[in-house]
């Protein structure tokens, strides 16, 4: 398995173990583990399946324990590049009643999104006669002040009430398909989590 993370790695490699033994009907006939190589034979395979079992609560805590904080700090990372979708371009013209313009156009300008707590957004709006440069987060680095009257505007924009968070949950979609930080970091609690998910449906169905 090609993986440069040791936990990651770790953690999906015996998560797919047991995961497949349960979901295949592994079983262990007349209860011995027999080792041809070395010629061992192991009369207790219970201790086995107890070892399989504390290396794969260790693995799990390991990862947890160096990457708890990893995936909120790169998914909020990742969010910025959401800044000039079209769902949040779309719901912030709901909301103030003015239209969001390009980059080159004058007019308002989305120039930040940020991602408050999992699945809640907010985003800094910004009138100039146009945005000259964005960092490579989707933030304004350098815009023209525009002359002209602002219109009325709130800001920082709150994507609240249940078109709020629909479309705050369609951007968090997005982001998931599209950039590593939910494969990187949540796929393996997935795996882990239907190992043991197995594992009980094996020993009380």
């Amino acid at each position: 398995m090609q993986d440069n993370n040791p936990e990651r790695r770790n953690l999906i490699a015996i998560s797919l173990a047991i995961l497949i033994y349960f979901l295949a009907g592994g079983e262990l006939a007349d209860d011995v583990i027999r080792i041809q190589l070395v010629n061992l034979v192991f009369q207790k395979p219970i201790v086995l399946s107890a070892f399989v079992w504390v290396v794969f609560i260790w693995f799990l805590y390991r990862y947890w324990l160096l990457h708890t904080e990893q995936f909120t700090r790169n998914l909020r990372e990742e969010i910025k590049n959401f800044a000039t979708d079209p769902l949040i371009r779309s719901y912030a013209e709901s909301v103030i009643g003015h239209p969001i313009v390009s980059d080159r156009e004058e007019g308002m300008h989305i120039g930040r999104l940020r991602m408050l707590r999992p699945f809640v957004l907010e985003a800094r709006l910004l009138f100039a006669k146009n945005v000259s440069r964005r960092d490579g987060k989707g933030d304004i680095a350098g815009h023209n002040t525009s002359n002209n009257e602002k219109p009325e505007f709130k800001n920082p924009l709150g994507f609240s009430g249940a078109r709020g968070k629909l479309i705050a949950s369609g951007v968090f979609a997005k982001c998931f398909l599209f950039y590593p930080s939910f494969s990187s970091y949540v796929a393996p609690y997935v795996l882990a989590t239907l190992a043991v998910l197995a594992a009980i449906w094996h020993v009380f169905f």
